[in-house]
């Protein structure tokens, strides 16, 4: 068992990868057509004030806080959001020009433990009575999991304090599930527990909760469902294990990662919310970072619509998405060619996962109903492929009576925050989610007090 000190650092950005979109030749019901048009006329001259929503500008981000279906985002007045952020744009010409998508998978891991060696990143210092007044430090312990066909690891950060008064303390509890795109690359099939070390035990300090980082399976080796049940395992072993882990779930358990670890944790929250096994212990939040939600060709039969591409003579076609969208997700197009993640290797991604389209375990967007889950942050990045698609799922959940707080990032690529640490807006990105944090763990405790 390791034991590590900590002092108050700077947020460090550590995340990862993703996919998703279709279209097909198709002539809508017209009647539907009418019903939508109306509502693309009405929602955008107003809106109706039901729920809690307020919109907070920054200067890399804005946010959208909401509690329910009260206000229609047109996400096509956010086609901006893809123009380089200036910061960004000097990072990348010292760079140089990026590197083809590399399709031999073994090459593209290697690419991608060298980009992590390569990033800037803070070292946690040791903590001591000067930079402190409570000298705070963290135990980091590792457990191997059983899952079906074998064994993964877990490494787990668990809060600890040399003050007599906070021995036995019990703390909430965060199941993290890596990414894996990096370099121009998209994952399920990369990435490991150290993408985001460095990040989760601040994280597990500075908000003083256990966190339980899981190393499940990564395809081609281990195709569909492996690492979602890989994954399952996990958080059922972790609310088993509180007591190893110092947890107390009653005063917060959270799901979280980013890019195939958001889709990954918008995925357990659903089986979680559906499962007798967490009755009495429920999901309390869900941290998506720049999630995919949805495969590429399974897009609802409901999302359809009719739509001429301007300038051409061609049929119209179908759009898989709700026909009110059609001039909302634009981002798999605007960003198509963007850096880190492109829309080549999102297809060539989910070639490998070999997933089934339409299964909620993969497109989580597809499930019957998003009601009931717990609170969502969802953080998006403006120069992503995957941009429009976050932003429509948490209207989604909104809808459902979700509460849900989304923020974005204008002018930066898909995990942005993890490979250019240094830039404002990926500080702003890590501050953001600590505070969302905090917001869910006050929700619960909240909910805790009125709750007979």
């Amino acid at each position: 068992m390791e034991r590590r000190h900590h002092s108050s650092v700077e947020p460090v950005g550590h995340y990862s990868c993703l996919i998703l979109l279709c279209v097909q030749v198709y002539l809508p019901n017209p009647i539907e057509l009418f019903r939508a048009s109306l509502y693309n006329i009405t929602s955008r001259i107003k809106y109706k004030e039901t729920h809690f929503l307020t919109i907070a500008h920054q200067p890399s981000s804005f946010e959208l806080q909401a509690s329910g279906p009260s206000f229609h985002l047109i996400m096509s007045q956010y086609s901006h959001l893809s123009t380089p952020d200036p910061e960004f744009t000097a990072f990348m010409k010292k760079m140089g020009p990026a590197p083809p998508l590399q399709t031999d998978i073994h090459v593209s891991r290697a690419l991608l433990e060298n980009t992590m060696r390569g990033r800037p990143v803070l070292s946690l210092p040791s903590a001591s009575v000067d930079q402190c007044s409570i000298e705070y430090e963290y135990l980091v312990k590792q457990y191997e999991v059983p899952v079906d066909g074998g064994d993964i690891a877990v490494r787990c950060f668990v809060p600890t304090s040399k003050d007599v008064a906070d021995d036995g303390k019990r703390y909430p509890l965060l199941v993290w599930y890596h990414g894996g795109a990096l370099a121009f690359i998209v994952g399920w099939s990369r990435g490991s527990l150290d993408m985001d070390d460095t990040n989760l035990r601040q994280v597990c300090v500075e908000k003083q909760i256990s966190v339980v980082n899981v190393a499940y399976r990564l395809a081609p080796e281990h195709p569909f469902p492996i690492g979602v049940n890989d994954c399952y395992a996990a958080l059922k072993w972790a609310a088993e294990h509180t007591r190893q882990l110092s947890a107390d779930l009653s005063r917060g358990f959270l799901v979280g990662g980013t890019s195939a670890g958001g889709n990954l944790s918008a995925v357990m929250a659903l089986r979680a919310r559906d499962d007798p096994f967490f009755s009495g212990r429920p999901l309390t939040g869900q941290l998506l970072g720049y999630p995919a939600v949805c495969d590429l060709n399974a897009y609802p039969k409901k999302y359809t619509a009719l739509r001429f591409v301007p300038g051409s003579t061609h049929m119209p076609f179908r759009c898989k998405i709700p026909i009110r969208y059609t001039d909302d997700l634009l981002s798999l197009e605007q960003n198509k060619d963007a850096p880190v993640l492109s829309k080549a290797g999102m297809i060539w991604t989910t070639s490998l996962l070999k997933a089934t389209p339409t299964d909620p375990d993969f497109s989580p967007l597809l499930a019957k109903s998003h009601a009931g889950l717990p609170p969502t942050f969802i953080q998006v990045c403006g120069m992503d492929p995957l941009r429009d698609e976050a932003i429509l799922y948490e209207k989604i959940l909104r809808e459902q009576r979700v509460k849900s707080r989304l923020c974005i990032y204008p002018g930066v690529p898909h995990a942005f925050n993890l490979l250019f640490p240094t830039l404002s807006a990926s500080q702003q990105y890590e501050k953001d989610f600590r505070e969302a944090i905090g917001w869910m763990l006050e929700i619960n405790q909240v909910e805790n007090v009125q709750r007979p």
